[in-house]
């Protein structure tokens, strides 16, 4: 049977190394794995007790989204507790995916430093001052940084150093294509994501991509770490997103830590991709005769799991699209109303600039007819006082004339 016959390459696979006889252990503290089932009593999913998560960060049931394809969004992962061992070694697979064709970031930090905890700053959702390294999945090639461009690129701070000094200095890493355009005919929720392979021992750090989760590893960076040979015990694991005016769906599937660099876990986890991805293989081989009712249950029940992951995807996809247009309408109505509100000022304004004007030409020509009627009734009471004098002065003027000719007559008389 195909299926077995997969299963049992995988497990031979798987302990290979173990079969050697390396004691090494898997660090629980420092890995998590879908599905996420805790639930807390706020109703949200939890990762681990292990790790903390802040800031845009939202675990859903098959993998933890640091930031959504939206702008000025920060998530954060950090762990609790520290390394705790001189050799260290992690698988994270990642998806990072967005609508934007041309246009897109910030990208994801991994970093192993001497910070207790999470600090925010500008450096990938992350602070620019800290001791250790940061391994930068970075999706944006900012051309003011005059260190160029890796699209993996190592970042070690011995705490001194600031970010335009960590943006300008010669980068180091690789490029490797991990990021997937959503709307691309070639995405798939389900087998679309991407592996970092990073290993420390010591002071030594090797890094290893695996850009399309294939299960076919190529070396990235190996150097040698500016620190002391026990540095990392006092280290702790973060995963920080970002997004500025450009944006993207960052997301962790899993993290997957161990304290040998051979441990067989790596071969196990490689194995899983295998068969993850030989799923795709499976609705041909359900209809192959040496496929019997136990092959074809695993096979349905593989076909469940993958619906649950793509009905998962598409359905956050769906809601975060949903609620950027109810965002957009409210912002659009909240700038309608600014509009409907300044208009209304500007009318209430001019109508009563208009009626303020139309007040004050009334109150003028009142004014003006006003004292035109008192000025013609002034002129008309002057001129009927001065009437009885007149006809007075006439009276005497007349009375005296008469009283002068009888005064000359008498003089007549008497001369005569």
């Amino acid at each position: 049977m195909w299926t077995k016959t997969l299963y049992a390459l995988a497990a031979a696979a798987a302990c290979a190394l173990h079969a050697t006889g390396v004691s090494a252990e898997a660090l629980n503290h420092l890995t998590f794995k879908e599905p996420y089932d805790k639930v807390g009593l706020d109703g949200k999913r939890q990762l681990s007790d292990e790790f903390e998560v802040g800031g845009s960060t939202d675990v859903k049931k098959n993998f933890v989204r640091l930031t959504p394809d939206r702008q000025s969004k920060r998530g954060s992962i950090w762990s609790r507790r520290v390394v705790d061992s001189e050799k260290f070694v992690s698988v994270v697979t990642f998806r990072i995916h967005g609508q934007g064709k041309k246009w897109f970031g910030d990208g994801i930090g991994i970093w192993l430093t001497h910070e207790g905890r999470y600090v925010n700053g500008d450096n990938h959702g992350f602070t620019d001052q800290y001791y250790g390294v940061g391994i930068i999945l970075d999706t944006f090639k900012n051309v003011e940084h005059r260190g160029g461009h890796k699209d993996v690129t190592v970042q070690i701070n011995d705490g001194k150093k600031t970010l335009d000094m960590l943006n300008d200095e010669t980068k180091i890493g690789c490029d490797a294509a991990f990021r997937y355009h959503s709307n691309s005919a070639a995405f798939d929720p389900v087998y679309s994501s991407s592996r970092l392979r990073i290993k420390v021992d010591g002071n030594k750090l090797t890094l290893e991509i695996d850009p399309k989760n294939e299960g076919k590893w190529s070396q990235c960076y190996q150097g040698t770490l500016p620190f002391s040979q026990d540095w990392l015990r006092r280290a702790t694991l973060g995963i920080t997103a970002s997004t500025g005016a450009l944006a993207d769906n960052h997301d962790i599937i899993s993290v997957r830590s161990f304290d040998d660099l051979n441990d067989y876990g790596m071969a196990q986890a490689d194995a899983d991709v295998w068969t993850h991805n030989y799923s795709k293989e499976f609705q041909s081989l359900m209809n192959n005769p040496v496929c019997d009712q136990s092959c074809k249950i695993s096979i349905l029940q593989k076909f469940m799991s993958n619906f649950h992951v793509e009905t998962e995807h598409w359905f956050e996809e769906l809601k975060e699209q949903t609620e950027n247009t109810v965002s957009k309408l409210k912002l659009k109505e909240q700038e309608n109303q600014k509009k409907i509100q300044a208009l209304t000022d500007r009318m209430n304004d001019m109508l009563e600039s208009k009626l303020g004007q139309k007040f004050a030409d009334v109150r003028n020509d009142v004014h003006r007819k006003i004292i035109n009627k008192v000025e013609g009734e002034f002129m008309v009471a002057q001129s009927s006082w001065r009437l009885p004098f007149f006809f007075l002065l006439l009276v005497l003027a007349g009375a005296f004339a008469f009283a002068y000719q009888k005064y000359q007559k008498l003089v007549k008389s008497h001369l005569f």
